[in-house]
């Protein structure tokens, strides 16, 4: 599937007044153009480490990243705001890239889940001169838990 789009900014905070909005144009929130990978907690659970994020491409441009970041399903709220710039090599080949996400902290209750989405842009690194077309062929990560009744390793997606 070949995407072109950005991030976007969070629309709520159109409804947060003034100065709430101009201090949250930057915050992430979901989009609907991204390949994304849902990870649902079976227990309530801690992310122990960065998520590490395995993505197989092809595409042709000058640009030299996608942005990926963790969604909050519940809120659609960017985890800690934060996104990770992922080098891709835009040559028309099929490349695969593996690389650790932005460490962020969060506990999941069983039932709920997050979204990892893979963006071509992202409001803290807009590049105007940057352009290309990619096409996602394979996506996976590892997100580590811990239980956090048990203490054990509560698996990964």
């Amino acid at each position: 599937m070949p995407f072109i789009g950005g991030s976007g900014s969070n629309p709520l905070i159109l409804i947060q007044g003034t100065v709430g909005a101009l201090l949250g144009l930057p915050s992430g929130a979901t989009t609907l153009k991204a390949p994304n990978l849902r990870i649902e907690a079976t227990v309530a659970a801690h992310n122990r480490r960065a998520p590490t994020l395995t993505l197989t491409y092809s595409g042709t441009g000058n640009a030299q990243h996608v942005y990926a970041r963790v969604v909050d399903d519940e809120t659609g709220l960017v985890l800690c705001n934060q996104v990770t710039a992922i080098p891709v090599t835009l040559d028309g080949q099929t490349h695969t890239v593996t690389c650790d996400l932005e460490q962020v902290a969060y506990t999941l209750q069983a039932g709920q889940s997050l979204t990892v989405q893979v963006r071509t842009s992202a409001f803290p690194f807009i590049s105007v001169y940057s352009w290309g077309a990619i096409t996602v062929v394979d996506i996976e990560v590892s997100l580590p838990m811990l239980d956090t009744a048990t203490g054990a390793v509560a698996g990964s997606a």
